[in-house]
């Protein structure tokens, strides 16, 4: 009876699945099917939050739910609904991995920066003006990946081609080999294309479309001979 009428706010770390299990778990405790249960992840350091500069994403089986308790939210920063329970975790995984991803990117190219000379004042100038591009980018290959998977053809007006970001990638290993430095990070982009090319020597399918690196990361394809790999 003292959980009547309480919302129940979750903003620690996790995934999807183990914010469903919270949330079934409220159910159980309270004999409530309807229990008042928000997720939500912060997206910016305890800091930022503590001086009301973060962003809150909440998701709810029911809106409502969240309106109750925005004001309080509002405190931390920017409140956001954006869905169902679960959401909040995927799109906290969905937008800070472009960081995590992007720190192992300049932690494999830290070292070639400095010892080719590069100014970092100028690369991070650079570097913030790239940075603005991606979402732009992702907005547009996404209706690519659902199309050409839908009509299972790859080839017709590519974004750009699998050979050509292979063209890109393999360079550098050589670079990285001949100079004693580590080259796990760009041979682990480089397998990924060349998966998606096809896996065998003749990559069959190296002047495919970008968007078909979908079939790796993505999707698990018996009939392309294409298998996701799990660490243990």
């Amino acid at each position: 009876a003292a959980l009547a009428d309480k919302v129940f706010v979750n903003l620690t770390a996790g995934t999807p699945d183990e914010t469903r299990e919270t949330h079934k778990l409220l159910k159980c405790i309270t004999g409530n099917e309807s229990v008042k249960f928000l997720d939500g992840a912060i997206s910016g350091h305890n800091t930022a939050a503590r001086k009301g500069e973060a962003a809150v994403w909440v998701s709810s089986d029911k809106k409502e739910t969240f309106e109750e308790v925005r004001d309080c939210l509002l405190e931390m920063g920017r409140a956001i609904f954006v869905g169902p329970v679960g959401a909040s975790k995927a799109l906290n995984y969905g937008v800070t991995d472009l960081l995590v991803h992007s720190l192992f990117s300049f932690f494999s190219n830290a070292w070639m920066l400095e010892e080719e000379g590069v100014d970092m004042d100028i690369f991070f100038k650079e570097a913030t003006k790239k940075f603005e591009a991606p979402p732009h980018s992702f907005k547009e290959l996404l209706p690519r990946m659902t199309a050409m998977r839908e009509q299972g053809d790859y080839t017709t007006d590519p974004y750009f081609t699998l050979d050509v970001l292979q063209t890109y990638l393999k360079p550098r290993t050589t670079y990285e080999e001949a100079h004693g430095k580590p080259f796990l990070f760009n041979e682990l982009c480089l397998k990924m294309v060349e998966d998606a090319m096809g896996g065998s020597p003749d990559l069959p399918h190296k002047a495919a479309c970008v968007t078909r690196l979908q079939e790796v990361m993505r999707y698990s394809d018996s009939s392309t001979n294409l298998k996701r790999r799990r660490i243990t």
